[in-house]
């Protein structure tokens, strides 16, 4: 069977009945190529720890497929069922969970939920960058290069954003928001990030109710009786255009690339050249990817022959301390030694002296003697010896 011929929800019943590895080869492909198959369809698969929990009577919960490849064919045909413009499955609903997040103090949108499309914007500016960024979602799946919220365990990095216009002076306050997992399109098998936000422009402002206000803002009345006394400050604050990065998500890489709106509504023009430079660029994406993985490979092959050396240096540490150990231990027997043949020496001596006395002298020093011996613990040099460890029985 081709793999490519049958449908997500069949890809789905298998992927989740038998493991990529032995799935792979009965579809044609291999476990990795299936794997790149399912993100490119937006099937989940199950993750590390699954198949054996399966083994053991505790059956994990599948996760959800995803309602999202029917939605696009719909949509992408005009069927829209208000006749409004059709809308990405991933721009559905996403206004009212940045609506009902928090504004930054510069004006920018945090929606409690991370699980959305990758859009940093203003409240004033939301409404456009869902459609413009919805625009760009619809014109891509045109093309059969699908458009989706990484799927969960991809492990795909999304760089910071710097929305300021002219990025490099130290920032001083909140960081940006950043989604739960990168927006990304597959462009012939590989994954490339999207990102659009506001620009922000560095402009003179006062603050008013816990906001930054710009100056030019403000009524005229109102500047000069109410604000003659209230200072001011440079601020970076939305700008109202827009900004498109386009990266790789992939660790180790190094692309990106990004489009600027000189003035508000002049992005989508420019999404042509942007699929242009996506497609274009693909072939060095797959470069540096393969010489990242080739460089993992490196450094993996480096970081073993390194631990195989330390472990080396400390066997050969412990040998020598052992070897140490041993020879202290057995010179110490051989002093014990000497000093228990000098010990029974004097015992001897003193039970062959003991033995030309009377019964009754000979009875109350054997009994000295005796109770002399107990105090020393004994002095048989060979019971020490026997409990002597040579190198090689240490551990």
């Amino acid at each position: 069977m081709d793999a490519h011929e049958i449908t997500r929800e069949e890809l789905y019943d298998r992927v989740w009945s038998t493991p990529l590895s032995k799935l792979g080869p009965e579809l044609g492909l291999s476990g990795r190529g299936l794997a790149k198959l399912c993100e490119r369809k937006g099937v989940p698969v199950p993750s590390r720890g699954y198949w054996a929990k399966l083994r053991h009577g505790k059956a994990p919960k599948r996760t959800p497929l995803p309602e999202r490849w029917p939605v696009v064919a719909t949509l992408l045909k005009g069927h829209s069922r208000s006749g409004d413009p059709p809308l990405h499955p991933i721009v559905i609903g996403a206004r009212k969970h940045f609506e009902s997040g928090r504004v930054t103090e510069d004006g920018y949108l945090k929606p409690h939920k991370r699980l959305v499309s990758d859009i940093y914007v203003s409240k004033e500016t939301l409404p456009r960058a869902l459609e413009v960024a919805n625009s760009l979602y619809l014109k891509l799946e045109r093309r059969k290069y699908p458009v989706l919220i990484a799927p969960n365990g991809t492990h795909f990095h999304r760089p910071p954003v710097d929305e300021r216009e002219k990025p490099g002076r130290e920032r001083l306050w909140e960081s940006t928001w950043y989604p739960l997992r990168p927006t990304v399109v597959y462009i012939k098998g590989i994954e490339l990030g999207l990102t659009f936000f506001e620009l922000s422009e560095n402009v003179k402002v006062r603050h008013k109710k816990g906001k930054w206000v710009r100056v030019t803002e403000a009524p005229a009345r109102a500047r000069r009786s109410q604000w003659d006394h209230d200072w001011t400050s440079q601020r970076d604050l939305p700008s109202g255009r827009l900004c498109l990065w386009a990266y790789s998500p992939h660790g180790w890489t190094q692309w990106k690339e990004e489009w600027r709106e000189k003035a508000p509504g002049g992005l989508p023009r420019k999404f042509n050249a942007v699929i242009t430079t996506l497609e274009r660029e693909v072939p060095n994406i797959l470069r540096q990817i393969k010489k990242a993985k080739h460089e993992q490979e490196l450094a993996l092959k480096r970081w073993e022959a390194e631990e195989r050396e330390r472990k080396r240096r400390e066997e050969e540490r412990r040998r020598r301390q052992m070897v140490k150990e041993s020879r202290e231990e057995l010179f110490q027997i051989i002093e014990a030694w000497g000093e228990a043949t000098r010990v029974e020496g004097f015992f001897s001596d003193a039970e062959t002296r003991a033995a030309a006395l009377t019964d009754d002298q000979q009875k109350g020093l054997l009994e000295r003697l005796a109770r002399a011996r107990e105090l020393l613990g004994g002095v048989d040099a060979l019971q020490r010896f026997a409990a002597w460890r040579a190198p090689d029985e240490r551990s």
